[in-house]
């Protein structure tokens, strides 16, 4: 009986397991990307790729400068179809506010 209930708990437990690494996402490799960033707190690259920004503290200060382009530095991850950026650096290379 003892080993039915152990196995029943380890079941349960790899299936939970499976379900938060799941939910987690997908993570990638660091990377940089070139883009402007949009009202919708994206980058957008030349090229139409499309990366939401991370909620990083890097990620915070570039969410200020919509319409300006910037070299982001960071982990690329993807999540529910979406592809996020957690930027761990950022350049500013062409800001049209001045």
């Amino acid at each position: 009986m003892k080993t039915v209930i152990k196995k029943s708990l380890l079941f349960v437990f790899l299936v939970f397991s499976l379900f938060c690494v799941a939910q987690t996402g997908v993570s990638g490799d660091m990377a940089s990307i070139v883009g402007t960033i949009n009202d919708n707190f994206q980058i957008v690259t030349d090229e139409g790729d499309v990366y939401f920004i991370g909620d990083t503290e890097k990620g915070a200060e570039v969410e200020n400068l919509s319409g300006a382009q910037i070299e982001a530095t960071g982990e690329i991850v993807e999540m529910d179809g979406d592809v996020f950026i957690l930027i761990n650096s950022y350049l500013i290379t062409e800001n049209p506010a001045g």
